[in-house]
This record gives C-alpha cells, structure tokens and sequence, in this order.
C-alpha cells in the first residue's frame, strides 16, 4: 500500500532521537572504504601519479599544477604501499642491522623525484606522531624501529647534505625541512632524554656497592647535568607536552636495551652550523641560500629594502630550527663557546634580533637565545658573551628596538 507524502516525509526525515542513534554509532569502515580517498590509498598507482603531476609542476613553474597534485595528497589517507614499505624496511633494519639486506633508508630519501621524497617525509611523521593513538603500540613499535635503524642520522643528513633534494624549487625544499626539522626534533629530545638517564644509572653503584662497570668521566657527569636542566625547558612543556611524553617512553625503550644507546646518536657541531644557515636562510625568506656563504645571506638582512617578511611557512622553518639549535647545544654544551668565537655566529645573532622583519621569528629567537645562554651551558662564560655582545651594538639605528633587553631578560 502506497504510503501518504505525510507518512513518507515521516519516514525518510525520521525522529530526532533515530538522528542520534544514527550519529553516534562512530566511524563506518565499510561506508569509509568506499570514499575516493581511501580507495586511491590503496593502490600505488595513484600516488605515483600524483608525484609524478606535483614533479610536473615544478618543472614547467606551475605552482598551480604542483600544488593541486599535494593537495590531493593530503586528502588521501597515506598511501598503503608506502607505509607498509616504510614499516618493513625499518623493522629489517632495527633488527638485523647492518646485515640487512633491505634498501637502506638513504636509498629513498634521497631519490630523484622530489616530490615522492617530500611525501615519504610527510608519512614518515605521520606515522611517529600520528593524530589519534599517539601512544599506542603501533606507533611506538615504529618510532622505536625508525629510530634504531639509523632514523635520526637519516633526518639530520637530510638537513646537513647538499646533495638533498638538489633539483627540488624552494616551497619543496622548504616542506621537506619543515617535516625533517619537526622529526628530529622529537628523536633529538629522546636522545636528549635518553642520555640522561644512561648516565644517571651508570653513576649508581652495583647491588655489591661496588664500582660500576662503566664508570663515566667528570666532564660527561657534568654535561649530563647540563642536560637535565635544559630538558625542563626544551622543549617548550607547554606546547609539546605530547612530543616530549613519546620522548620520554622512546628514549625508556632504547635506554633499557642498552646503557648508552642513546649517546652514539648526539650531534656534532657540523650539525649545529648546518641548522644555523637554515634558520639564518629561511629567516629572511631565503631558504634557497641554504648552501650559500654567510655574507651572502648576511647581506640579504643588511639590505633593508632588498630584504623581504619571511611568509607563514618561512617563519616556520625557521622557528623549528631555532628549537633544534638549542636542543642540539644542550646536547653538546661545549658547542656554543666554539661558535662564540666566530664572528659568522655573532652576525647571525644579531641579524635576528635585529635585522630579521619577522616580529614572530625575533620573538622566537629571543626565547631560544636566552635558553641557550642560561640552560644549555657550562657557567656564564655565553652569558656574558651575549651581553657583550648586544650592548656593544645598543645605539645608533638600534636603541629603537628592545629585543636586547628580552634576550638577557632585563
């Protein structure tokens, strides 16, 4: 019997309440699987198309073609390809080391289409922080794995090596640092972590009160204690309080396996200075002379018409770099009395605080600044540097601004 319009109206609307039983039933895998995005992620295919239109783009100068094709990327789920790809190779690789027979990670990340590298960077952080279930035991099975098969040397050559995407236009390049600096931000604070806790147990004596095994020099003890204090402040509790939570159980993971696991994995000053040319660059919207001298650059700032705001994207490569910077002298402490001396330090100090058009980027190394100077060192020898140095340029063009004050904390 044909309903009435009354009744079919009733019962195509139905009740509010049958709406929110509707509603509240939850995600719906099998209706999921059937959206575009999903299906596209199933099969390589797709994806490879996409790099492959985004890399077009970039070749003929169409930023609307490169950008269309990463957008739609995003959209999608990560290709499933890819990251059972990345999943097994750094398992391999976690467990049998170098008798892997698995393509090394260098292998695809440092391959010749730049837009497949920028996505594979993307996924990669995907996968260590992903939105829901950051704790879970699939993600941390991954940032254990990531980590052990070489994952932070990976990341810190990717922002070291000039031979990094050398083909790649300035909104890839500057992506893929982007991804890369918020990686190894999250290793370098495990590590940071990690190390602490290494050698706070190497310093407890055995059951027998005897001496341990693996006793630690002064200068190690010290430096560790350096750490500690900073890791208080770096990074920022307040922001990255899920960031330093997986830290903490990451650097729990590679620290029981092995006492100083963690310690082979501390940067080197060659890092420090490549990540200082890349806050330096991006702070004037310059990413592009990341492999250039320092005058160069320099000269950029100095040039008060020719010097250009850094847009949103910039001052986010440069502020991440900025926190690495500081995580990595509190890593190495002895690094920043190095750079001290050199008269390319001095000028990149003052060329963002006082150069840089930027007020979020100025802010931003104010607050870096000052933890370097007060945390991430060894007495008050860069203190004192930093105070020398700020009012040794106070006057002239200078007394207008008040960033010197800020960064000594007056």
């Amino acid at each position: 019997m044909p309903s009435s319009p009354d009744s079919s109206s009733d019962s195509s609307t139905g009740s509010p309440g049958n709406h929110g039983n509707h509603f509240s039933d939850g995600p719906n895998p099998e209706v999921e699987s059937c959206l575009p995005g999903v299906i596209m992620s199933l099969h390589l295919r797709y994806i490879s198309f996409l790099w492959q239109v985004a890399d077009l783009g970039c070749g003929i100068n169409m930023p609307l073609l490169r950008d269309g094709a990463r957008v739609l990327m995003k959209l999608m789920p990560p290709d499933n390809s890819t990251v059972e790809i990345l999943r097994a190779m750094c398992l391999d690789h976690a467990k049998l080391g170098e008798n892997s027979l698995s393509p090394t990670l260098d292998s695809r990340f440092f391959g010749p289409s730049p837009s497949q590298v920028l996505y594979l960077i993307e996924v990669v952080y995907a996968l260590l922080m992903p939105a829901s279930a950051t704790l879970g035991e699939d993600a941390s099975d991954f940032q254990y794995n990531f980590l052990k098969s070489g994952g932070l040397p990976l990341v810190l050559s990717m922002l070291t090596r000039n031979n990094f995407l050398p083909s790649a236009d300035m909104e890839t390049r500057r992506g893929a640092y982007l991804n890369a600096l918020k990686i190894a931000k999250l290793l370098l604070t495990a590590v940071g972590f990690g190390h602490v806790k290494a050698v706070a147990e190497a310093c407890q004596p055995n059951a027998e009160g005897t001496i341990p095994v693996s006793p630690i020099n002064q200068a190690t003890h010290d430096q560790a204690l350096v750490l500690q204090s900073a890791l208080q402040n770096i990074p920022n509790p307040a922001s990255e309080c899920m960031l330093r939570n997986v830290a903490i159980r990451l650097a729990q993971q590679i620290s029981d396996e092995n006492f100083f696991q963690a310690s082979k994995y501390i940067p080197d000053i060659c890092v420090i200075r490549a990540v200082q040319k890349i806050v330096w660059a991006s702070g004037c919207g310059t990413v592009q002379l990341v492999f250039s001298s320092n005058e160069e650059i320099s000269k950029i700032y100095e040039k008060t018409n020719a010097a250009k705001e850094p847009d949103g994207e910039d001052e986010q490569v440069c502020c991440e770099a900025l926190e690495i910077m500081t995580l990595c002298f509190s890593l190495l402490p002895t690094a920043l009395d190095t750079l001290s001396k050199e008269k390319a330090w001095q000028t990149f100090i003052i060329d963002l605080l006082m150069h840089c058009h930027s007020k979020s980027v100025r802010q931003m190394a104010q607050e870096q600044f000052f933890l370097m100077a007060t945390r991430c060192c060894m007495g008050h020898r860069p203190l004192l540097f930093f105070i020398t140095l700020l009012f040794t340029v106070l006057g002239g063009t200078y007394q207008q601004h008040s960033p010197h004050f800020t960064v000594l904390g007056i």
